[in-house]
């Protein structure tokens, strides 16, 4: 999947590296997902959606509604939102384990014995948890795919009038051609953000892991990392749905910010990846019609950050006693 979303990858992050190898047969990753696995995978998606259909539905008692993009919206939203959360949340706490992990295997002083080896086990560690969390990153990417589809269908009913009506109403005014190419800025980010957020905290994970001795200071800032993720998220996500349900008044600045911040820290672009719901914001807050842009600058500046940060827990892993 990584390949697919990023093209070819770094020597460290293949599978021929002997390091990952290592880390996914220790994991019991390196073989195809179980029968049993796929089995339970799908049993429990279809208990969420289940659940979810019969919450906006009201069991069962209101037909879906035309159009049918803004029921499966629904439909899909708050399950998203949970399992990315959950991603999150593992993916950090499984790149803190990772430096006292092996040293309950004895394995530690053997890769900083070898050049570059703790790096290296450093950065194959955080592929290796890519890997492990697999399962939840495919099931939120074909759901964010679900989504696009739903919004494709949106945009190119009446034969693309809908999208010249909505960008000439949105403030600022801008042509047809420059709001196609903002919601193309956008399904692109739209697919690529979940990737390069948990990224992020795997890599701050890493990073407590190789700069933290102390077993409980590293569980305290683990702790720290996991409640601010989980405040951002639903904090930023709470904002912005009172504010498009017109529960909450905002000015202009305050409510850009509140909306983009939702969607880079809080739910990476679920809430506006409703075409409607984004066109009412369009007209009424200025600028707002540019987000999906400012989502693609942050997935390069988070692509530079997780690079950053793994050089400097490579760094520190190789010095570390």
């Amino acid at each position: 999947m990584l390949k697919t979303i990023f093209g070819e990858l770094p020597a460290w992050a293949r599978k021929s590296n002997p390091l990952l190898r290592y880390q996914l047969k220790r994991q019991g990753d390196d073989a195809r997902p179980k029968v049993s696995t796929i089995i339970m995978w799908v049993l429990g998606l279809s208990v969420i959606l289940v659940a979810s259909v019969f919450y906006n539905t009201n069991g069962l008692q209101r037909p879906l509604q035309i159009p049918y993009s803004v029921e499966i919206w629904q439909i899909l939203l708050y399950p998203l939102l949970g399992i990315q959360l959950v991603m999150r949340i593992a993916g950090v706490s499984m790149g803190v384990g990772a430096v006292s992990d092996e040293r309950q295997r004895q394995t530690w002083d053997n890769l900083r014995a070898t050049e570059r080896g703790a790096e290296l086990g450093v950065r194959s560690r955080w592929v290796a948890v890519f890997y492990r969390l697999r399962g939840l990153l495919l099931t939120v990417t074909i759901g964010r795919i679900i989504l696009l589809g739903a919004l494709l269908y949106e945009a190119t009913s009446a034969q693309g009038a809908i999208i010249d009506l909505w960008t000439a109403s949105a403030l600022p005014s801008v042509s047809m051609q420059v709001g196609i190419l903002v919601v193309s800025a956008f399904m692109t980010a739209f697919l690529v953000l979940p990737f390069t957020g948990l990224g992020i905290d795997i890599a701050l994970g890493l990073w407590i892991s190789t700069s933290v001795r102390n077993r409980a200071f590293a569980a305290i800032l683990q702790l720290l990392v996991v409640l601010f993720r989980i405040g951002t998220t639903l904090g930023f996500f709470w904002l912005a749905w009172r504010f498009t349900n017109e529960e909450l008044e905002l000015s202009n600045e305050l409510a850009l910010f509140v909306l983009g911040a939702n969607a880079v820290l809080g739910d990476l672009g679920l809430m506006l990846s409703q075409l409607q719901t984004s066109a009412q914001q369009w007209a009424f807050v200025p600028n707002s019609l540019f987000l999906g842009l400012v989502m693609l600058l942050i997935i390069i500046l988070q692509g530079a950050f997780v690079s950053a940060i793994l050089t400097r827990a490579g760094r520190t892993a190789e010095t570390r006693e």
